[in-house]
């Protein structure tokens, strides 16, 4: 159902490029009050092109901080919706979910999922080497971090899960009736996105590019399996808005008023090992609640459609 209910309305492949070049705009125009407050706070374009982390690091108000650097992607979501309406004439609903209408139950299903492997990791990650944990718990900056954590990450995850994981997957699965390539294709596009994050000048393209693949690659095998980017946006969500809300680090791109700050640079390797695993276990949780059956049909069979798409 996730691709039969991205045939109606317009479908060119020019639609496509177009919307995503606009969606790249946007959300440049967007980053316009992000810039404007980092000269005022100091922070110079060329301390920002150089290392992003360091530069955020420097800010005080790293709460309005967080806001604007969520605030581009409210204007691509934004932007997004009027044209999947006006030059689609699709609803927003019909990227989002195959089903009658978004699965909230399942969104926080994930969302409460992913927050409690997290909260779990921290606490031993704590109890095991306490020494490289920083406590910087001040109550009322992190009364209003959760808030804005809470709106603005939440419409940065979706963004990208919107267009992501049901935009062009759909766009690719109508193009290409494989539902294999609707699954890699965003999937390397995503770690594509992520790679002007300070995190990979830290680590390097090559280590970090894995790490990004594989979690699109596990967005989209929720989505395919699940008909619609329910599941993915609630984890995706609650993965970013639990890293600003417990603990950051020095490399990290959300540098946030958090319960903690390490003081130790991320080990990647142990990372990768840590998200195959927890990966693993949670598409098997979902498997297991929601009953996915078929997987190879669903990852890698062909995409049948209603009729030919006009593309």
């Amino acid at each position: 159902m996730f691709f039969k209910v991205a045939q109606p309305g317009r479908n060119r492949w020019w639609m496509y490029i177009l919307v995503l070049a606009a969606t790249f705009l946007a959300n440049l125009i967007g980053s316009v009050p992000l810039i404007v407050f980092l000269k005022k706070q100091g922070v110079s374009m060329f301390e920002l092109s150089g290392n992003m982390a360091e530069a955020f690091a420097s800010v005080q108000d790293k709460n309005t901080l967080l806001m604007l650097v969520g605030f581009p992607f409210l204007v691509t979501l934004l932007v997004f919706w009027w044209l999947i309406n006006s030059l689609h004439k699709r609803t927003v609903d019909s990227v989002v979910t195959g089903a009658k209408s978004f699965r909230w139950n399942q969104f926080w299903f994930a969302f409460a999922v992913c927050s409690a492997f997290m909260i779990v990791t921290t606490a031993f990650s704590y109890f095991m080497d306490p020494d490289s944990f920083i406590l910087q718990f001040n109550l009322k900056k992190f009364a209003i971090l959760v808030v804005v954590a809470m709106v603005f990450l939440t419409i940065q995850t979706i963004t990208e899960e919107v267009i992501f994981r049901g935009y062009l997957t759909q766009g690719f699965g109508l193009l290409t009736k494989s539902r294999l390539f609707a699954l890699v294709l965003p999937a390397l596009l995503f770690g594509a996105m992520h790679l002007g994050n300070p995190e990979v000048v830290e680590h390097g393209v090559a280590k970090m590019f894995p790490l990004y693949f594989l979690m699109g690659l596990t967005f989209g095998i929720m989505t395919l399996m699940n008909d619609g980017t329910e599941l993915a946006m609630g984890y995706h969500a609650a993965n970013n808005i639990m890293i600003s809300l417990i603990m950051t680090s020095p490399e990290a791109v959300l540098q946030t008023d958090s319960i903690f700050r390490t003081t130790q640079v991320a080990n990647v390797d142990q990372q990768m090992y840590s998200l195959i695993i927890f990966e693993v276990i949670v598409l098997a949780v979902f498997a297991w609640k929601y009953k996915w059956k078929n997987w190879g049909q669903k990852l890698l069979g062909p995409i049948k459609l209603n009729h030919e798409p006009v593309l």
